[in-house]
């Protein structure tokens, strides 16, 4: 299940992503007769470092994914050796009383 920090990460993601791919966009067709000297370096070089955060937050919501993955399927685990258990201890049990 996603809770508010997943959901949050994942927005924030999808946010820089956008806002990278509209600038590059708005560069290609808009801007590139006016872009020159400095203020392409500079356009361009926040355009680039936008997708950068994008995919720095992508992999730490992949990391994050992976970290509820294993608690989760340790839970399982466990919750399927205590269930296993308490079904040797009903079939013992059961033995005995006959």
């Amino acid at each position: 299940m996603t809770n508010n920090a997943d959901s949050f990460r994942r927005w924030l993601g999808m946010f820089f992503l956008a806002v990278s791919f509209a600038m590059m966009m708005w560069g290609q067709i808009v801007l590139h007769p006016h872009l020159a000297g400095v203020a392409f370096a500079l356009y361009w070089s926040v355009c680039f470092g936008l997708s950068i955060v994008a995919v720095v937050i992508g992999s730490l919501d992949v990391r994050a994914m992976l970290r509820n993955l294993k608690t989760e399927r340790l839970a399982l685990l466990r919750r399927a050796m205590r269930d296993l258990k308490d079904l040797k201890n009903r079939t013992s049990d059961s033995l005995v009383e006959k």
